[in-house]
């Protein structure tokens, strides 16, 4: 996906002028590492899953960072727990000066935490979701958007009233999604392919690891059947008995899948956090992709054919 410019690039860029640190966090292959070399190209780059790369910089962290004191990319952060206690002593040595590293990282709970808790302060987070279809195709975002900028009044609500949904315009990149390597192809096999090796990883490796006594035939009964919930009301009983687990273990599982970025839970709107916790949330699957591949849709007709649309 080199050269594909995204909405978040200038957003980043002013970030940099304002925090020493930028985190990007997502669910893998969403285009971070892409993304940060793209905004900084002559900057260092270490990737943390890379064996010598980690050996390096976790040997010995103030020898590393007295030779790369700045302007460097770390990817998948989360390799390395302690990475984030260290760097919070070389920001503080220099604190003024801002735009010094860029970090990635990918389906870990506690990178949030980690990140909050040794970084207060010192850095900003930005979710880099798929690519949206303006990205895709090469185009400015939609002038729509600008409304999300300001409050609004009577005058935008009625320029609202004034446009018509084009659906049948972004139907195909609604259906294949935006993970970037198998949208950008033109193989129906080959994005079919990358979906089933990108699921199984998920669930085989990424998950497992980060949850290793979680019973993954189960937790991947339940991803599929999110799929098919996408945008609706979220009835945790019904959901564990569907998958023969309790309400407390849905309630994990859903906790499970929006931390490691596959589903996005939408709470519900109450005036009071107890009323809004005992309402049944919505949610959705992230990538409209993944969630068209789980629920078998490989076209507009078998979409139609979906009893929720």
């Amino acid at each position: 996906m080199t050269g594909v410019k995204r909405n978040l690039t200038q957003k980043i860029d002013k970030l940099l002028t304002v925090f020493p640190v930028v985190l990007l966090i997502g669910a893998r292959q969403t285009g971070k590492t892409t993304l940060s070399k793209a905004l900084r190209p002559d900057w260092q780059y270490f990737d943390l899953e890379n064996g010598n790369d980690h050996d390096l910089i976790t040997r010995d962290y103030e020898f590393f960072f007295n030779e790369h004191p700045q302007h460097l990319i770390i990817d998948e952060a989360q390799e390395d727990p302690n990475l984030f206690r260290h760097l919070r002593g070389v920001i503080d040595a220099k604190r003024q000066e801002k735009g010094r590293f860029i970090l990635t990282g990918s389906s870990s709970p506690e990178l949030l935490a980690q990140a909050s808790e040794s970084l207060a302060g010192r850095i900003a987070i930005v979710e880099v979701g798929t690519l949206k279809t303006n990205e895709i195709l090469q185009q400015p975002l939609p002038d729509f958007y600008q409304l999300f900028s300001q409050p609004i009044d009577a005058n935008a609500v009625e320029w609202l009233k004034t446009l018509s949904p084009m659906t049948e315009d972004v139907m195909p990149w609604f259906l294949k999604g935006g993970y970037p390597e198998p949208v950008l192809s033109d193989s129906d096999f080959a994005w079919s392919a990358w979906m089933e090796n990108y699921y199984r990883t998920y669930i085989n490796r990424d998950v497992k690891r980060l949850f290793p006594k979680l019973d993954g035939i189960r937790y991947r009964r339940f991803v599929n059947m999110l799929a098919a919930l996408s945008g609706t009301v979220i009835n945790k009983a019904q959901l564990g008995r569907s998958v023969d687990v309790s309400e407390v273990t849905i309630r994990d599982y859903l906790e499970i899948a929006d931390k490691t970025y596959v589903w996005r839970t939408i709470p519900s709107y109450e005036n009071t956090p107890s009323k809004s916790l005992l309402k049944m949330p919505k949610g959705q699957l992230r990538d409209s992709g993944l969630m068209h591949y789980l629920a078998g849709v490989e076209n507009r007709e078998a979409l139609l054919r979906l009893p929720q649309v």
